[in-house]
């Protein structure tokens, strides 16, 4: 990706990671060059403004299961979920255990054990339904679907509850 956006063949990317990784080989270092810049001089006060504004936080990743595989195994889209769900899970409770002798401390103000409390990214087609379909509505707007999709077109029904 980093040679694609040096040679003009790209016009942007979401996510540029320089570093070793499976996604580019090139390891440009697009932040060096004076011809590259970000979309926003500060992407951190641009997601807070976003974030305060719409309370979404934008969704960058997702799991996608074959339709076949699932017709073979019904079960795959919920054990997945859980899967992720209980690992999400787990991370939270190292966070709260590793963060327990600041809060004690007073280290963390009221207004962080809050912020420490919201999830601004959940899992599940119920919970995450607005930014999902604001995503949608993105894609057809921007022309990079051919119509509106809905969410039960694109999860697996036994997921449209979660």
């Amino acid at each position: 990706m980093g040679e694609m956006m040096v040679n003009g063949e790209l016009d942007a990317t979401l996510l540029y990671l320089p570093g070793n990784n499976l996604i580019d080989r090139s390891r440009i270092d697009l932040e060096a060059r004076s011809d590259i810049r970000t979309l926003f001089p500060d992407p951190v006060a641009e997601a807070k403004r976003y974030y305060t504004k719409t309370g979404m936080f934008p969704i960058n990743h997702t799991v996608v299961v074959r339709r076949s595989v699932l017709e073979r195994h019904p079960w795959v889209a919920l054990s997945l979920y859980d899967a992720f769900v209980r690992a999400k899970a787990a991370v939270k409770s190292d966070r709260d255990a590793n963060l327990e002798g600041q809060i004690a401390a007073g280290l963390l103000d009221e207004t962080a054990v809050a912020a420490l409390a919201t999830d601004p990214m959940p899992y599940g087609v119920v919970a995450a339904r607005r930014e999902l379909e604001t995503i949608a509505r993105y894609d057809f707007e921007q022309g990079l679907a051919s119509r509106l999709v809905g969410l039960d077109e694109l999860f697996a029904p036994t997921t449209l509850t979660l």
